[in-house]
């Protein structure tokens, strides 16, 4: 896919209306899928290990876009052997 394929990061008014009607009744998965379709490598997710729903997430991300970049953002709040 080439760059000037990619619709863009900063979408306006009009493209985020049509993405909200778009995926309100998609799946979070669909959704994941069709950004990574979008957005493809610019794509990542930020994760700090903390809780469950970071976790759902991530597994969620993995499962339909394996190879997007996980993020790490230390938060300083998890045991060193979590590390």
């Amino acid at each position: 896919m080439l760059l000037e394929e990619l619709h863009s990061v900063r979408p306006d008014e009009l493209e985020l209306a049509a993405w909200n009607d778009e995926f309100r009744t998609k799946t979070p998965e669909e959704l994941l899928a069709w950004a990574s379709e979008q957005w493809g490598s610019r794509l990542g997710l930020t994760c700090s290990f903390g809780g469950a729903a970071g976790m759902v997430l991530l597994d969620m991300v993995l499962s339909v876009a394996p190879s997007t970049p996980i993020l790490y953002i230390d938060t300083g709040l998890l045991f060193f052997r979590n590390l």
